[in-house]
């Protein structure tokens, strides 16, 4: 702002300088030219400006005064989010920068209140205009930032806002099995580890599923990011952790290669026959396989499946249960079968295996006897 003060004299044009004082105490001196004093104020405050001519060998002192009304500036507070988008765990930086609008000018002072989603709420003080806070692992939502002026007679506050976007963030996910390898029948503990990927932070919840060889298809719930369980059946093989994410992390599969030691087992397939009967099907009258160990130990309780090894492909045959002697026979005794049956020269007989077993088959010769008919 520019302040004048015009010294006049029916003498003539006086000469010298005036001095300016104002609310604030003295305000600077000019010297007159023509009989006028300007200087200018960059922070003048509403109030009272008087002048103080002091006059000269041929004028004589003189003072003046006027009322004067500053109104504070107007300013615009600009807010942004570094990075934008994050990722859920990763720390924000929000920063306020206060501007002075037109014709106003100079730095705005004072403190800004940033506040968001979750409750978050800090104030700092302006540096040069600006003013910056970190949000530890921030909330997607509108961050707001309330300037607030320290000095309200000459900027007035403003406000400004960002919207901050959250992504969810990556995950690994690590398998163990604790003893790896283990006997047969021993207790194991699996356990699936997930972790968030940089910048992303925090505890992943959710449920992993293991699968792998046997049927193990096994769901736990995360707790602190990690899941477990113990089983004593688990089968040699590749055991997969699956983790499906959750409303912030994003899903993951880690795997173990998990050993236990297994007895081998062996499948001896006898020869059956194919007989044709009089009403022209074809039947196989017997069919039985024996399951034992390497040491020759029958293996009761477990499944044996029969397929014939026809040309035109495989034809299931049936399946059957081991017995104390660890033999499998297809029930009922008469097996009906279609006339394709009559290509096959051998049949197999498969164990899948069991927890402490490893799988096994064995191949039997298959004859077709057409004559003499059966009933």
């Amino acid at each position: 702002m520019q302040l004048c003060a015009t010294v006049s004299s029916a003498a003539g044009t006086p000469t010298g300088a005036v001095t300016f004082s104002g609310p604030g105490g003295p305000l600077g001196s000019a010297i007159l030219s023509g009989g006028q004093g300007c200087i200018t104020v960059s922070n003048l405050t509403s109030g009272t400006v008087t002048v103080s001519y002091a006059g000269t060998s041929c004028f004589g002192a003189s003072n003046g005064s006027t009322t004067v009304t500053v109104n504070p500036a107007s300013t615009t507070t600009g807010v942004t989010a570094d990075p934008n988008p994050a990722v859920c765990g990763q720390s924000v930086e929000l920063c306020a920068t206060v501007t002075t609008a037109s014709p106003g000018s100079g730095t705005p002072t004072g403190s800004v209140l940033f506040s968001g989603p979750g409750g978050f709420s800090q104030s700092v003080g302006l540096v040069g205009g600006e003013g910056c806070v970190t949000v530890p692992s921030a909330a997607a939502g509108t961050y707001t930032a309330q300037y607030t002026s320290a000095n309200p007679g000459c900027f007035s506050s403003s406000s400004g806002a960002v919207a901050l976007a959250v992504n969810k963030a990556g995950t690994t996910t690590s398998v163990t099995a604790t003893p790896n390898p283990a006997a047969c029948g021993q207790p194991v503990t699996v356990c699936a580890t997930v972790a968030p990927v940089s910048p992303g932070s925090g505890a992943p919840s959710g449920t992993v599923v293991f699968t792998g060889p046997g049927g193990l298809n096994q769901p736990v719930g995360l707790v602190g990011g990690q899941a477990c369980f113990t089983s004593s059946s688990l089968v040699s093989g590749t055991i997969t952790a699956t983790y499906s994410g959750d409303q912030c992390f994003l899903n993951s599969v880690g795997t173990v290669n998990f050993q236990s030691s297994q007895q081998t087992t062996t499948v001896t397939a006898p020869p059956a026959q194919v007989r044709l009967r009089t009403n022209g099907t074809w039947v196989i009258p017997a069919m039985s396989a024996t399951l034992t160990t390497s040491g020759g130990a029958p293996v009761a309780g477990q499944t044996i499946t029969f397929v014939a090894n026809a040309v035109g492909g495989p034809i299931a045959l049936g399946s059957a249960v081991t017995n104390a002697s660890g033999v499998a026979t297809l029930a009922p005794p008469t097996i009906t079968v279609p006339p394709g049956i009559v290509t096959a020269k051998s049949y197999r007989a498969s164990f899948a295996g069991a927890a402490c077993l490893s799988p096994s088959s064995g191949n039997g010769t298959l004859t077709v006897v057409s004559s003499p008919l059966l009933p």
